[in-house]
Protein backbone atom coordinates (compact mmCIF):
# COMPACT_ATOMS: atom_id res chain seq x y z
CA UNK A 1 0.00 0.00 0.00
CA UNK A 2 3.12 2.02 -0.52
CA UNK A 3 2.30 5.88 -2.48
CA UNK A 4 4.35 6.54 -5.39
CA UNK A 5 7.82 7.93 -4.12
CA UNK A 6 8.00 6.01 -1.32
CA UNK A 7 10.96 3.93 -0.47
CA UNK A 8 12.28 1.37 2.26
CA UNK A 9 13.33 2.67 6.06
CA UNK A 10 13.17 -0.49 7.80
CA UNK A 11 16.21 -2.87 8.14
CA UNK A 12 18.44 -1.52 6.26
CA UNK A 13 21.05 1.48 6.55
CA UNK A 14 20.47 3.60 3.77
CA UNK A 15 24.05 5.36 1.74
CA UNK A 16 24.66 8.72 3.78
CA UNK A 17 25.67 10.51 0.70
CA UNK A 18 23.39 13.61 -0.03
CA UNK A 19 20.04 12.05 -1.91
CA UNK A 20 20.85 8.86 -2.42
CA UNK A 21 17.99 6.40 -1.58
CA UNK A 22 20.66 3.34 -2.07
CA UNK A 23 21.54 0.77 0.18
CA UNK A 24 24.96 0.97 2.54
CA UNK A 25 27.07 -1.72 2.84
CA UNK A 26 30.26 0.01 2.52
CA UNK A 27 32.34 1.22 5.46
CA UNK A 28 35.69 0.65 6.96
CA UNK A 29 36.84 -2.84 8.62
CA UNK A 30 34.54 -3.90 11.18
CA UNK A 31 32.19 -0.90 11.14
CA UNK A 32 28.52 -0.41 10.22
CA UNK A 33 28.10 0.11 6.53
CA UNK A 34 27.89 4.14 5.52
CA UNK A 35 28.02 4.50 1.49
CA UNK A 36 27.00 2.26 -1.12
CA UNK A 37 29.65 1.13 -4.35
CA UNK A 38 28.91 4.34 -6.14
CA UNK A 39 29.93 6.63 -3.32
CA UNK A 40 32.74 4.82 -1.31
CA UNK A 41 35.83 6.33 -0.58
CA UNK A 42 39.22 4.56 -1.47
CA UNK A 43 39.71 3.06 1.97
CA UNK A 44 35.98 1.34 2.32
CA UNK A 45 35.54 -2.13 1.73
CA UNK A 46 32.26 -4.41 1.48
CA UNK A 47 31.53 -5.04 5.57
CA UNK A 48 28.42 -6.52 4.59
CA UNK A 49 29.40 -9.80 2.91
CA UNK A 50 30.91 -12.36 4.39
CA UNK A 51 34.13 -13.13 4.76
CA UNK A 52 35.92 -16.44 4.56
CA UNK A 53 37.01 -17.67 8.14
CA UNK A 54 40.22 -17.82 8.14
CA UNK A 55 41.91 -15.68 9.50
CA UNK A 56 43.03 -12.47 7.42
CA UNK A 57 41.54 -13.63 4.57
CA UNK A 58 38.84 -10.96 3.00
CA UNK A 59 37.35 -13.90 0.50
CA UNK A 60 33.90 -14.30 -0.03
CA UNK A 61 33.13 -18.32 1.37
CA UNK A 62 32.46 -20.64 -0.99
CA UNK A 63 33.05 -23.96 0.16
CA UNK A 64 31.71 -25.76 3.35
CA UNK A 65 30.85 -29.13 4.07
CA UNK A 66 28.15 -31.13 2.31
CA UNK A 67 24.56 -29.51 3.03
CA UNK A 68 26.44 -27.23 5.57
CA UNK A 69 27.21 -23.44 5.05
CA UNK A 70 30.00 -21.87 3.03
CA UNK A 71 32.72 -21.62 5.42
CA UNK A 72 36.06 -21.37 3.57
CA UNK A 73 37.17 -19.59 0.20
CA UNK A 74 38.97 -22.07 -2.63
CA UNK A 75 42.58 -21.56 -1.21
CA UNK A 76 41.26 -22.24 2.19
CA UNK A 77 39.12 -25.31 1.90
CA UNK A 78 39.49 -27.64 3.97
CA UNK A 79 39.83 -31.44 3.89
CA UNK A 80 35.91 -32.56 2.55
CA UNK A 81 34.36 -29.22 1.66
CA UNK A 82 32.90 -28.41 -1.25
CA UNK A 83 31.53 -25.75 -3.48
CA UNK A 84 27.97 -25.34 -1.29
CA UNK A 85 27.35 -22.11 -3.16
CA UNK A 86 27.06 -22.53 -6.92
CA UNK A 87 24.77 -24.53 -8.92
CA UNK A 88 26.62 -28.05 -10.53
CA UNK A 89 25.65 -29.34 -14.27
CA UNK A 90 23.56 -32.08 -14.18
CA UNK A 91 25.45 -34.41 -16.02
CA UNK A 92 26.68 -37.44 -14.21
CA UNK A 93 29.20 -36.92 -12.08
CA UNK A 94 30.29 -33.22 -13.52
CA UNK A 95 31.12 -30.79 -10.76
CA UNK A 96 31.59 -27.70 -13.27
CA UNK A 97 29.16 -24.35 -13.32
CA UNK A 98 26.00 -25.02 -15.83
CA UNK A 99 25.90 -22.28 -18.02
CA UNK A 100 23.14 -23.65 -20.88
CA UNK A 101 19.93 -24.77 -21.35
CA UNK A 102 16.77 -24.40 -23.40
CA UNK A 103 15.86 -21.24 -24.74
CA UNK A 104 12.15 -21.73 -23.39
CA UNK A 105 13.59 -22.20 -19.74
CA UNK A 106 16.17 -20.25 -19.70
CA UNK A 107 17.42 -21.60 -16.54
CA UNK A 108 21.06 -23.32 -16.72
CA UNK A 109 21.56 -26.80 -16.20
CA UNK A 110 24.42 -28.32 -18.02
CA UNK A 111 27.99 -26.87 -18.81
CA UNK A 112 29.65 -27.16 -22.28
CA UNK A 113 31.07 -30.34 -22.40
CA UNK A 114 27.10 -32.28 -21.52
CA UNK A 115 24.66 -29.58 -23.25
CA UNK A 116 22.45 -30.74 -25.56
CA UNK A 117 22.31 -29.26 -29.56
CA UNK A 118 19.37 -27.50 -28.50
CA UNK A 119 20.61 -25.46 -25.61
CA UNK A 120 22.09 -21.98 -25.42
CA UNK A 121 24.32 -19.75 -23.39
CA UNK A 122 21.13 -18.54 -20.73
CA UNK A 123 23.47 -16.91 -18.17
CA UNK A 124 25.88 -14.93 -20.66
CA UNK A 125 25.19 -12.37 -22.63
CA UNK A 126 26.35 -12.53 -26.32
CA UNK A 127 27.31 -9.85 -28.93
CA UNK A 128 24.94 -8.69 -31.03
CA UNK A 129 25.99 -9.35 -33.70
CA UNK A 130 24.33 -12.58 -35.65
CA UNK A 131 25.97 -15.55 -35.07
CA UNK A 132 28.61 -14.28 -32.91
CA UNK A 133 29.44 -16.46 -29.53
CA UNK A 134 31.28 -13.72 -27.76
CA UNK A 135 30.42 -12.19 -24.38
CA UNK A 136 30.31 -8.43 -25.08
CA UNK A 137 32.18 -5.98 -23.78
CA UNK A 138 31.86 -2.22 -25.66
CA UNK A 139 28.99 -0.06 -26.26
CA UNK A 140 27.92 3.48 -26.51
CA UNK A 141 29.44 5.58 -23.60
CA UNK A 142 26.96 5.10 -21.07
CA UNK A 143 24.46 2.19 -22.81
CA UNK A 144 25.03 -1.73 -21.32
CA UNK A 145 27.71 -3.73 -23.49
CA UNK A 146 26.28 -5.32 -26.51
CA UNK A 147 29.10 -6.06 -29.11
CA UNK A 148 32.35 -8.03 -28.72
CA UNK A 149 35.73 -6.11 -29.54
CA UNK A 150 35.60 -7.68 -32.83
CA UNK A 151 32.24 -6.36 -34.02
CA UNK A 152 32.73 -2.83 -31.87
CA UNK A 153 31.00 0.11 -33.35
CA UNK A 154 32.74 3.84 -34.16
CA UNK A 155 32.73 5.41 -30.89
CA UNK A 156 32.05 2.07 -28.77
CA UNK A 157 34.08 1.78 -25.44
CA UNK A 158 34.87 -0.84 -23.26
CA UNK A 159 31.97 -0.49 -20.52
CA UNK A 160 32.26 -3.72 -18.71
CA UNK A 161 35.94 -3.31 -17.00
CA UNK A 162 36.97 -0.36 -15.04
CA UNK A 163 39.28 1.98 -16.19
CA UNK A 164 42.48 2.84 -14.75
CA UNK A 165 42.82 5.39 -12.05
CA UNK A 166 45.58 7.44 -13.80
CA UNK A 167 44.27 10.86 -15.52
CA UNK A 168 43.47 10.81 -19.21
CA UNK A 169 44.22 6.85 -18.88
CA UNK A 170 41.20 4.50 -20.47
CA UNK A 171 42.93 1.02 -19.79
CA UNK A 172 41.56 -1.74 -17.64
CA UNK A 173 43.15 -1.43 -14.26
CA UNK A 174 44.26 -4.83 -12.43
CA UNK A 175 47.33 -3.14 -10.53
CA UNK A 176 47.09 -1.99 -6.60
CA UNK A 177 48.75 -2.54 -3.29
CA UNK A 178 49.05 -5.82 -2.19
CA UNK A 179 45.58 -7.09 -0.10
CA UNK A 180 44.00 -3.71 -1.79
CA UNK A 181 41.76 -3.33 -5.04
CA UNK A 182 43.06 -2.38 -8.52
CA UNK A 183 43.85 0.69 -9.29
CA UNK A 184 46.13 1.37 -11.71
CA UNK A 185 46.79 0.06 -15.40
CA UNK A 186 50.60 -2.05 -16.11
CA UNK A 187 51.67 1.03 -17.52
CA UNK A 188 50.75 3.50 -14.38
CA UNK A 189 50.81 1.05 -11.61
CA UNK A 190 52.88 2.51 -8.78
CA UNK A 191 55.71 0.98 -7.04
CA UNK A 192 54.73 -2.29 -5.04
CA UNK A 193 51.87 -2.42 -6.97
CA UNK A 194 51.07 -6.04 -8.30
CA UNK A 195 48.22 -7.75 -10.15
CA UNK A 196 45.27 -8.33 -7.67
CA UNK A 197 42.92 -9.20 -10.07
CA UNK A 198 45.34 -12.61 -11.37
CA UNK A 199 44.31 -15.59 -9.75
CA UNK A 200 47.78 -17.06 -7.57
CA UNK A 201 48.89 -19.59 -6.06
CA UNK A 202 47.80 -20.01 -2.56
CA UNK A 203 51.43 -21.09 -1.18
CA UNK A 204 52.66 -18.33 0.75
CA UNK A 205 54.63 -15.88 -0.94
CA UNK A 206 53.77 -17.30 -4.73
CA UNK A 207 52.98 -15.38 -7.60
CA UNK A 208 52.64 -17.87 -9.90
CA UNK A 209 49.32 -19.17 -11.65
CA UNK A 210 47.75 -21.68 -10.17
CA UNK A 211 46.73 -24.93 -12.04
CA UNK A 212 46.40 -27.62 -9.75
CA UNK A 213 43.58 -28.84 -7.39
CA UNK A 214 41.71 -31.55 -6.29
CA UNK A 215 38.36 -33.30 -7.46
CA UNK A 216 35.53 -30.81 -7.55
CA UNK A 217 37.69 -27.35 -6.72
CA UNK A 218 39.19 -24.99 -8.70
CA UNK A 219 42.73 -24.65 -9.21
CA UNK A 220 44.67 -23.80 -5.78
CA UNK A 221 48.78 -24.39 -6.46
CA UNK A 222 51.06 -24.22 -9.05
CA UNK A 223 53.14 -27.22 -10.53
CA UNK A 224 55.85 -26.42 -7.69
CA UNK A 225 53.69 -26.23 -4.73
CA UNK A 226 51.22 -28.66 -5.89
CA UNK A 227 50.23 -31.58 -3.29
CA UNK A 228 50.45 -35.68 -4.42
CA UNK A 229 46.68 -35.68 -4.46
CA UNK A 230 46.96 -32.57 -6.76
CA UNK A 231 46.49 -32.59 -10.73
CA UNK A 232 45.82 -30.09 -13.68
CA UNK A 233 42.55 -28.84 -12.98
CA UNK A 234 42.80 -25.96 -15.59
CA UNK A 235 44.36 -27.71 -18.70
CA UNK A 236 42.32 -30.71 -19.92
CA UNK A 237 43.71 -33.97 -21.01
CA UNK A 238 43.26 -36.82 -22.95
CA UNK A 239 40.27 -39.19 -21.47
CA UNK A 240 42.86 -42.20 -22.21
CA UNK A 241 43.46 -43.43 -18.89
CA UNK A 242 47.30 -42.56 -17.77
CA UNK A 243 47.72 -39.96 -21.15
CA UNK A 244 48.55 -36.59 -20.29
CA UNK A 245 48.84 -35.31 -23.64
CA UNK A 246 46.23 -32.43 -24.21
CA UNK A 247 43.10 -33.59 -26.21
CA UNK A 248 42.50 -32.29 -29.97
CA UNK A 249 39.75 -34.38 -31.52
CA UNK A 250 36.24 -34.80 -30.68
CA UNK A 251 33.25 -36.02 -32.98
CA UNK A 252 31.79 -32.91 -34.35
CA UNK A 253 30.11 -30.69 -32.76
CA UNK A 254 31.54 -31.82 -29.26
CA UNK A 255 34.58 -30.14 -27.19
CA UNK A 256 37.94 -32.28 -27.67
CA UNK A 257 38.36 -35.44 -25.99
CA UNK A 258 41.89 -37.74 -27.35
CA UNK A 259 44.91 -36.77 -28.68
CA UNK A 260 46.18 -37.96 -32.02
CA UNK A 261 47.83 -41.20 -30.50
CA UNK A 262 44.42 -42.52 -28.99
CA UNK A 263 41.99 -40.88 -31.12
CA UNK A 264 38.60 -42.60 -32.68
CA UNK A 265 37.65 -43.18 -35.90
CA UNK A 266 35.18 -40.10 -37.01
CA UNK A 267 36.44 -37.88 -34.83
CA UNK A 268 38.12 -34.52 -36.65
CA UNK A 269 41.10 -32.23 -35.44
CA UNK A 270 39.52 -29.29 -33.83
CA UNK A 271 42.50 -27.34 -32.58
CA UNK A 272 43.61 -26.89 -36.44
CA UNK A 273 39.96 -25.90 -37.17
CA UNK A 274 39.31 -23.31 -35.41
Amino acid sequence: HKSPGMVSVAGQRKCESAGCVKRASFGTEWQVPVRCKAHREDHMENVVIKRCETPGCKKQPVYGLPGGRAKHCSPHAEEGEVDVKNKRCTGPGCTKQPAYGTPSSKRATHCADHRSPDMVDVNNALCSRPGCIKRPTFAAPGERADRCAAHRLDGDVDVKNRKCDFPGCDRVRNYGPQGGRATRCAGHKEAGFVDVNAPRCDWLGCRHRPTFGTESKRPSRCGAHRTEEMWDVVNRTCEREGCEVQPRYGFPDESPRFCVAHREEGMEDHVTAR
